[in-house]
C-alpha cells in the first residue's frame, strides 16, 4: 500500500479593510484601500510570498447595500468587480491561482 501525502491547500479571501464588519473604523485603516487597484496587488503579492495556493474575492449580484444609511456605515458597499480585479492580479502575480 502506498502512502499518500497530503498537503493543506491555503486560500486568502480578500477584503479591503479586514473581515471584521467595522474594521475600516480602526484610525490607522486605510479606508479607500477598497477602490485602490495597489492595495489589491500588494495584498496578492503578499500572499503568493507566503506561499499560499489562491486568493478569492466574493461577488455579489447588483448593488450591495439597498438601504443608503447602511451603505454610509460600512466599507462593503464599494469595490471592484471581481473579474476585474482578479484580471488585473492576474498579470502582477505568476503562481497564485485566483
Amino acid at each position: 500500500m502506498t502512502a499518500h501525502r497530503r498537503q493543506m491547500k491555503l486560500g486568502a479571501f480578500l477584503w479591503a479593510t479586514g473581515h471584521h464588519i467595522a474594521a475600516w473604523r480602526h484610525p490607522k485603516a486605510h479606508v479607500t484601500a477598497g477602490v485602490e487597484i495597489e492595495h489589491y496587488i500588494q495584498l496578492a503579492r503578499t500572499a503568493e510570498a507566503a506561499k499560499f495556493d489562491m486568493i478569492f474575492c466574493e461577488d455579489a449580484a447588483g448593488v450591495r447595500e439597498a438601504d443608503i444609511n447602511i451603505a454610509s456605515q460600512t466599507s462593503r458597499s464599494i469595490g471592484f468587480e471581481p473579474i476585474s480585479l482578479l484580471s488585473a492580479l492576474a498579470v502582477q502575480t505568476s503562481r497564485i491561482g485566483l
